[in-house]
């Protein structure tokens, strides 16, 4: 099994989602509204009889694994059909499933981050790189719509980047985008206890244990981080 698709399909259902998308309203679901009786949370760890609703995978695909190994609470996406706030001035239809070899693929890390051209999102790049993650080719997650999205749209401009050790899995993402949309992808799909979020004006930060999402309004830019330990 391909260890290198762990983080690259949204549409995986574990829980449904929670997380309000307005401000700073964060709901959280009791344990008992959690998952129905025949859901099964995945933790750390790939399962082949995933089901990929949002992505060119179906359950089976024995060559790509469950796109959070680490009980990430991610819930199933409507399509948008493009039509969310300044969509389409940040993001792109996913290439469809029939034209990529996926028989070619094999990750491809950089290491020059020059290729990254907002100044920003580099200098984030830098940051991470510089903390042990691996920084995906930005075109290659374009070309076989890997970026950040819900399967049927996916961001332009950005990056994705990965740690990967024995004793923790750890996933970034880092795109230009609107308001909106961080708190339609990056916030609302996930479910986590103790969801504590602040907003100083100008850099809104949604944080839980494992989980980081944060929105600046002077760069545009919207990060998520997601991780766990073991």
């Amino acid at each position: 099994m391909k260890r290198n698709m762990i983080i690259k399909t949204l549409g995986t259902a574990v829980l449904l989602a929670s997380v309000g998308i307005t401000g700073c309203n964060i709901r959280v679901e009791n344990d008992d509204d959690k998952k129905s009786d025949n859901e099964e949370e995945i933790c750390c760890e790939a399962d082949d009889e995933e089901d990929y609703s949002g992505g060119c995978y179906s359950s089976g695909d024995d060559d790509y694994s469950s796109s959070y190994s680490c009980c990430v609470p991610v819930a199933d996406m409507d399509s948008t059909n493009g039509e969310l706030p300044g969509q389409l001035d940040y993001m792109t239809l996913v290439p469809p499933c029939d034209s990529i070899d996926w028989d070619s693929y094999e990750i491809s890390y950089i290491s020059d981050l020059s290729v990254i051209a907002n100044d920003d999102l580099r200098a984030v790049a830098e940051e991470y790189q510089a903390e042990g993650f691996s920084i995906i080719d930005p075109s290659q997650d374009q070309e076989y719509g890997l970026a950040k999205g819900d399967g049927e749209y996916m961001f332009t401009n950005g990056f994705s980047g990965e740690h990967l050790t024995d004793d923790a899995s750890e996933f970034i993402y880092a795109y230009e985008m609107n308001e909106d949309l961080f708190e339609y992808f990056l916030v609302a799909p996930y479910s986590y206890e103790g969801v504590e979020c602040s907003d100083d004006g100008s850099v809104i930060r949604y944080t839980a244990e494992g989980y980081v999402a944060e929105y600046n309004r002077d760069t545009g830019i919207g990060f998520l981080y997601t991780g766990c330990f073991f």
